[in-house]
């Protein structure tokens, strides 16, 4: 009896002496282990590092929302990768993404359509480049372009609009240095002065033909007390007066200035103005003699008249 409970016992003390199973050395199922997951954070890493390179080459060249779209989707396929290891998590995970991605769609698509204000602007940055009597295609202003965009409310067509609507700190020029120099004005709001020689009406606007002064309404305009008003010194005052012509009428620096004028007002010839706005291309005309003449297209918001005659 004492013998069989002594061989009881080594067995249960050999069963205990026993060392562990090695995992998969037996055939037993392997436990996981950390290794796995950091082989799916390292591949995860990977992927995110070269989507973000792609999106920092892609995004520059998208529009706002298929930018945003993109790095969106982008982090959530990042994050959904480690849950991809479980086949119901996984079916779950694409579908989600797969609505996603059409929201996301939708969403860019709306965010990059253009505003009512961006379409009118566009349109009239249209017809400026087609426009009949370029010698050649002009160079148009992108930046100007913007610029409208941002100051409508003082450039809106359907109404004429105060001297003050059109607000920051103007860049005053004479139009003998500004034509040659347009593209350094794109984007600003610029005050200039020319005398009128006559235009034609474009839609419920007007498009006029404005020359560099002559001598004589350069000294008009120098001792025009009404003109202190429109210019913030006197300094910019004798600008607008400076590098006047022998005769405007024989001037090939020409700028073509749209503006809606107030009502009754006369744009004919015979006055000289001074006018408020922002260039929006420069290029070349053939003038009626056969000699080219350089040409800034200009959008004005507001726009004084002053006789030629004291």
């Amino acid at each position: 009896m004492a013998k069989r409970n002594k061989s009881k016992r080594a067995i249960n003390l050999a069963h205990v002496s026993q060392p562990a199973l090695v995992p998969g050395v037996d055939g037993s199922k392997p436990i996981k282990t950390a290794s796995s997951t950091e082989a799916v954070a390292w591949i995860g890493n990977a992927i995110y590092a070269a989507v973000m390179s792609i999106v920092g080459i892609v995004l520059p060249l998208m529009g706002v929302g298929w930018a945003v779209s993109v790095v969106i989707l982008a982090c959530g396929a990042v994050i959904a990768i480690p849950f991809l290891r479980r086949k119901r998590h996984a079916i779950w995970l694409i579908a989600i993404m797969m609505a996603l991605i059409l929201v996301l769609i939708y969403i860019a698509w709306r965010i990059d359509q253009p505003t009512e204000t961006e379409r009118q602007v566009d349109l009239l940055m249209a017809s400026v480049q087609t426009a009949d009597g370029w010698a050649a295609p002009p160079i148009m202003f992108d930046e100007s372009r913007q610029y409208l965009v941002d100051n409508f409310s003082a450039f809106d067509p359907t109404d004429w609009h105060a001297w003050d609507e059109l607000d920051g700190n103007p860049e005053i020029d004479n139009l003998t240095d500004l034509i040659p120099n347009a593209q350094v004005f794109q984007g600003e709001t610029v005050i200039t002065a020319g005398v009128s020689y006559g235009g034609h009406q474009v839609g419920g606007q007007m498009l006029m033909q404005l020359e560099p002064l002559d001598h004589s309404t350069a000294q008009l305009l120098a001792s025009n007390a009404s003109i202190d008003v429109l210019v913030p010194t006197i300094e910019d005052k004798r600008t607008l007066a400076s590098n006047s012509v022998e005769s405007s009428a024989d001037s090939h620096l020409i700028l073509m200035c749209l503006i809606t004028p107030r009502p009754f007002v006369d744009v004919s010839g015979g006055w000289y103005w001074v006018v408020k706005g922002t260039p929006v291309a420069i290029g070349h005309i053939f003038r009626m003699d056969g000699t080219a003449a350089q040409v800034v297209y200009m959008v004005c918001s507001s726009g004084e008249r002053f006789p030629m005659a004291s």
